[in-house]
């Protein structure tokens, strides 16, 4: 065969396989997808054991978790030790399934670096399991949390 011939199918198949894999995607990485499910904000303040405004006015509903209403036992524990938690951190907000309840707040697990805040007050017993399917991604955290609540002690478990 002629040198120039076997050059040019060189190169034809060369691009063409450079082409295939850049065409299906071999060449792209895998670990560089951005998780939408998450993203960052500042707690402006704590409006109760279970619920925040975050700095740009949106109120964030704790997923998985339910403390108790104004007036009854355990409300001022669980909104204060909220309070010290998160007001005026940077904190990580994490969706499951749904993004809003009926009362337009945004629904969210709440992290401050890898700590996940719903289970926190679980396991302190400051809030109770309140599960509401489809939102069960950490269901099994905030079930331990509880269980080990309720044979060690907090605010609810008190006697």
């Amino acid at each position: 065969m002629d040198k120039k011939l076997i050059i040019l199918l060189i190169a034809i198949i060369l691009i063409s396989t450079i082409g295939y894999f850049s065409f299906t995607g071999f060449f792209v990485r895998q670990d560089i997808q951005q998780d939408y499910t998450k993203e960052t904000s500042v707690v402006a303040r704590v409006i109760d054991g279970d619920t925040v405004e975050l700095i740009d006015g949106e109120r964030v509903r704790l997923i998985g978790i339910d403390t108790a209403e104004k007036g009854h036992e355990c409300y001022k524990e669980s909104t204060d030790r909220l309070r010290e938690l998160v007001e005026g951190k940077d904190v990580i907000l994490e969706r499951d399934v749904e993004n809003k309840d009926r009362y337009d707040r945004l629904l969210r697990f709440i992290f401050l670096g890898k700590e996940n805040i719903n289970v926190k007050l679980v396991r302190e017993g400051l809030a109770k399991m309140y599960t509401i399917k489809p939102n069960v991604k950490y269901h099994e955290d905030i079930q331990q949390a509880f269980l080990a609540a309720r044979t060690e002690s907090g605010c609810l478990w008190s006697s």
